[in-house]
């Protein structure tokens, strides 16, 4: 009896001590994603889509106003706005003097913030964004294509005082057209021809910058290939900013909130799959995968696989680490 006893407390003392032993285990335990690094995911998508967009309204810009930015000095202007909330003013035409070759350039105007209109995508913008397109020394532009669809156009797009919903964006966005073919308008269907495969470009984001409303910053630089999927080969497609689907493959790097390090690639193999008729709920890439490396302070580096899913319309996106996944829902 008193051996089954003692063989009793044994298994008690046992029990309690690997059930103890466990709590502090679970209660230790480092999660999968430290607040930082999911930051870092946010911040990275949010970067995305704000430089992305840009370039976006430019080219709505582009296609709203391109009988006055392919037609000459003295014609009359139209007064219409851009993406639902930028008016477009200042338009110059001439001749580069460094390359001697044609330029427009013109300037989304969203207001000082007293009076915010909300763009098509729901989001509120302020400020000034600065359009610079270089031509092609041969140009010649008789039906008026607008000019993101031109081969060899370049673009430069910089801000001023310019904010998306309180987060101010800093920086320069060049784009280069890499088409193979130059596109041709049919007058009789409206359909646009003479491009081999889809329209192509070459994007570099330099010295950007996001300020958020506590004064922390999020660095970014990015140098990528996009290539325009769907929503352009007719006029009435180039008309209906919902209906664009675009394919993005590339690196960046720089310097998140917290002042640490990052690098990330996406694969040609794997890229971002980015479809507008998503917004305005949605405000990310619908699919593809970013190879996210964080450094840390006296530790190897963070290693993070960013998924943003099978194509779904959500805002909703998976990061592993560690083999270890979790699901972000900003």
């Amino acid at each position: 009896m008193f051996k089954r006893f003692v063989y009793f407390l044994l298994l008690l003392v046992i029990f309690f001590t690997f059930t103890l032993t466990s709590c502090r285990k679970d209660k230790d335990a480092k999660p999968a994603i430290e607040a930082g690094e999911r930051e870092n995911t946010i911040d990275h998508t949010t970067a995305e889509a704000n430089f992305d967009n840009a370039i976006d309204m430019s080219n709505d810009a582009t296609t709203v106003w391109q009988n006055d930015l392919a037609r000459t000095n003295g014609e009359e202007e139209i007064n219409q706005r851009a993406f639902g909330c930028a008016q477009v003013v200042n338009i110059e035409r001439g001749i580069d003097p460094a390359t001697n070759r044609p330029f427009r350039r013109f300037t989304l105007d969203f207001g000082n913030g007293s009076n915010p209109v909300p763009c098509l995508d729901g989001r509120t913008r302020r400020g000034k964004i600065i359009v610079y397109i270089l031509l092609p020394a041969n140009y010649n532009n008789p039906l008026r294509i607008p000019l993101h669809l031109i081969s060899g156009a370049e673009k430069t797009v910089t801000f001023d005082e310019y904010f998306v919903d309180n987060v101010k964006v800093e920086g320069r966005i060049k784009v280069s057209n890499i088409t193979n073919g130059q596109p041709v308008i049919n007058l009789n269907t409206g359909q646009i021809t003479g491009v081999n495969g889809n329209l192509k470009y070459l994007r570099k984001v330099e010295n950007g910058k996001l300020i958020f409303p506590d004064n922390t910053t999020f660095q970014w630089q990015a140098e990528k290939t996009i290539e325009w999927l769907e929503g352009w080969n007719s006029i009435v497609n180039l008309q209906n900013p919902f209906n664009d689907r675009f394919s993005v493959y590339g690196s960046y790097q720089g310097t998140n909130r917290r002042q640490a390090a990052f690098n990330a690639t996406v694969s040609q193999n794997n890229p971002l799959i980015i479809f507008t008729g998503c917004i305005p709920r949605v405000h990310k890439p619908i699919s593809g995968v970013v190879n996210l490396t964080i450094a840390r302070a006296n530790q190897p580096p963070r290693n993070m696989i960013i998924d943003y899913g099978n194509g779904t319309c959500d805002n909703t996106f998976t990061v592993t680490v560690n083999g270890q996944t979790v699901v972000i829902n900003p």
